[in-house]
């Protein structure tokens, strides 16, 4: 049986530059995850230049507890491997858009291993949203995650 440890950065980042998203390579495919996403339904999605950056409801000790909670990797190679997950977190405060970005040569997991992260963050409770000039808005962050398996 494979022991699993999931190590998450203690904190999360903006986006900074354009809100290119970046791809997932899986095998030998290359899946383009949403490029350039600068608006959802018409508000622009911010990288950075907010007043206060879009929290989650619990605090990061929360969220770190949720993410340990629902990601369990069923399937992967042997090693440690290092993806980051680009989301939205929209006006309202819902997770949108999540992507994983990983760079070449670090252990891929399967594909169904991805797709169970994207569902964690798509199923996480609302967070507070990033506050500009009074106002809820649109906004990107990254999250680093190391992932080890060993036997």
């Amino acid at each position: 049986m494979k022991n699993f440890a999931l190590i998450i950065f203690s904190s999360i980042s903006t986006c900074g530059g354009s809100p290119a998203m970046g791809q997932i390579k899986m095998n030998d495919s290359i899946i383009p995850c949403n490029s350039k996403i600068n608006l959802i339904e018409g508000q622009l999605v911010y990288n950075s230049d907010v007043d206060f950056l879009a929290e989650y409801s619990g605090g990061e000790d929360e969220l770190l507890y949720f993410i340990s909670k629902n990601i369990r990797i069923s399937k992967a190679s042997l090693g440690i491997t290092k993806i980051l997950v680009n989301f939205i977190i929209d006006s309202k405060g819902k997770v949108r858009n999540p992507c994983i970005i990983q760079r070449k040569g670090e252990p891929l997991l399967s594909e169904a291993d991805y797709n169970l992260i994207i569902k964690c963050f798509i199923s996480m409770p609302r967070w507070r949203p990033a506050r500009l000039n009074n106002r809820e808005v649109n906004s990107i962050l990254s999250l680093p995650i190391f992932i080890s398996i060993d036997d």
